[in-house]
């Protein structure tokens, strides 16, 4: 089931919508075209997947890809899930390098606002106007998360930098987050988005590894390469040396 929404092109300067509308697709179905102008695909349901010069992804519900002007793409649908989507395709006089920069964005939050678009058809005069300012408020919402992610990664590289500096110290998610003027459990998710580890799992892997090193290459004994790393229980330091290297503290330096 295919719905589209008739437009009139109003050469309207920042987002002037040229096209519009939903589709249920049928299993396997797939589509493949260049076009002039910017295309936003938002699956609302099911699975498939989208190629283009850089890649092939694997798409599903909340899933946002992105057709530049000029680019080639090929888009398909699951044989088993069929996907659900919405599109909007607009020109525009603005550089969007930076919010349209990558070919696929998890935007779960923002389904509200593609499936808003589809009420655009029930707007007959006025519809042009509806969808530039809906397209409008994508950008924004895009160019806000860039601009919160870039913020995240660099308080994720301070954090990182310290724990690395300061392992041998007692450092606890709270206090880092303190240290930032950020909220716990924000802080934890950033961290763990853009290091694939917990700030905890971070820190453990610093001491250990730096433990390794004093074992095998300084020769420390084992309470030494402890209180080093900011262990102050051998016992409990041997346990989780050994979770994480397969052996015991005195057999790693020994087999080194």
């Amino acid at each position: 089931m295919k719905d589209e929404i008739m437009i009139l092109d109003r050469g309207l300067h920042d987002a002037n919508p040229v096209v519009c509308g939903h589709q249920i697709c049928e299993p396997s179905y797939w589509y493949q075209s260049v076009r002039d102008y910017y295309l936003l695909h938002f699956v609302l349901s099911g699975k498939g997947t989208f190629q283009n010069q850089n890649a092939v992804y694997s798409l599903g519900e909340g899933d946002m890809f992105v057709i530049r002007p000029g680019e080639s793409t090929r888009y398909q649908a699951d044989d088993k899930e069929p996907w659900h989507y919405v599109w909007i395709g607009f020109t525009s006089m603005l550089d969007l390098s930076a919010p349209l920069g990558k070919d696929v964005l998890h935007v779960p939050e923002l389904r509200y606002l593609f499936e808003s678009l589809i009420l655009a058809k029930d707007l007959s005069d006025s519809c042009e106007y509806y969808l530039s300012a809906k397209v409008l408020e994508l950008l924004f919402h895009l160019d806000k998360q860039l601009k919160e992610d870039k913020s995240a990664s660099v308080y994720v590289k301070k954090a990182a930098a310290y724990i690395r500096t300061n392992y041998m110290k007692e450092i606890t998610v709270a206090g880092l987050a303190g240290m930032l003027n950020l909220e716990r459990s924000y802080f934890s998710f950033i961290f763990k988005k853009e290091m694939g580890m917990s700030p905890q799992q971070f820190l453990i892997d610093c001491r250990l590894n730096k433990a390794a090193e004093l074992l095998s290459l300084y020769r420390y004994k084992v309470e030494a390469a402890a209180y080093a790393c900011g262990y102050e229980d051998p016992s409990a330091f041997s346990k989780i040396f050994k979770k994480k290297f397969g052996v015991s503290p005195i057999k790693y330096t020994n087999n080194k």
